[in-house]
C-alpha cells in the first residue's frame, strides 16, 4: 500500500532534530520502505512485537537490530570496513498513523548515540 511519510530524527543527547525523510512510501504489514530526502539511500523498516530492524542501503550502510528493552547491535558497512556496536532500545510505539523508536548505541561501554526515529505515516486513498 502506497503511504505519505515524514521521518523525524531526535538526538536527544545534542538536543537536535531534523526530517530524515519525506514523501511517499510502501507499506505492507509490518513492513516500511522509502528513500532518504537529501541523499540515494534506500530505507527498508520491520515493525515486529520484540523487535524493530532499520536498513539503510547506500554507499555507507547498516542494518540496526533494536530488541524491546533489550540490548541488539548495529552493523555499518563501509568502503573501510565494517563496524559493530551494541544497541539499547528505550520505547517502541506503534500505532496506525505513528511508528517510533527510541534507542541508544553504544561503542566500548559508552552511549555515544540516543536517538527517537518517528514516523508520522498517512494513508493514500
Amino acid at each position: 500500500m502506497k503511504v505519505r511519510i515524514q521521518l523525524k530524527q531526535i538526538n536527544l543527547l545534542e538536543n537536535e532534530e531534523k526530517i530524515i525523510a519525506d514523501g511517499n512510501a510502501i507499506l505492507e504489514n509490518n513492513h516500511l520502505k522509502y528513500k532518504e530526502k537529501d541523499e540515494n539511500a534506500l530505507h527498508f523498516v520491520t515493525f515486529e512485537e520484540d523487535e524493530v530492524t532499520l536498513e539503510r542501503k547506500c554507499d555507507i550502510s547498516s542494518t540496526t537490530v533494536l530488541k524491546n528493552g533489550k540490548f541488539g547491535h548495529s552493523t555499518i558497512k563501509s568502503p573501510y570496513g565494517d563496524m559493530e556496536m551494541k544497541t539499547k532500545t528505550h520505547k517502541v510505539v506503534k500505532s496506525e498513523s505513528l511508528w517510533a523508536v527510541e534507542y541508544s548505541v553504544i561503542c566500548e561501554n559508552e552511549e555515544i548515540l540516543r536517538q527517537r526515529l518517528e514516523w508520522n505515516i498517512q494513508y493514500l486513498s
